[in-house]
């Protein structure tokens, strides 16, 4: 799969849209009309511990590079 780059202020949109889209969750969802059989908040889930991950890594190198 190709790599993005986004941009801080991008991740940052993205997850706070996340913030109210996972309100759209219906847990009696039929599996066969969710996207990849995943649930809204599973996705939600997911692409926010992705984002979680990549600021914590950038956090972690900059604390490394000020050494």
């Amino acid at each position: 799969m190709p790599s993005i780059n986004f941009t801080e202020a991008e991740l940052e949109t993205i997850s706070a849209a996340l913030e109210e889209y996972i309100h759209h969750d219906d847990p009696d969802a039929d599996p066969a009309d969710l996207i990849g059989g995943l649930s809204v908040a599973d996705r939600c889930d997911s692409i926010q511990n992705k984002i979680a991950a990549l600021f914590t890594k950038v956090a972690l190198a900059q604390i490394n590079a000020d050494k």
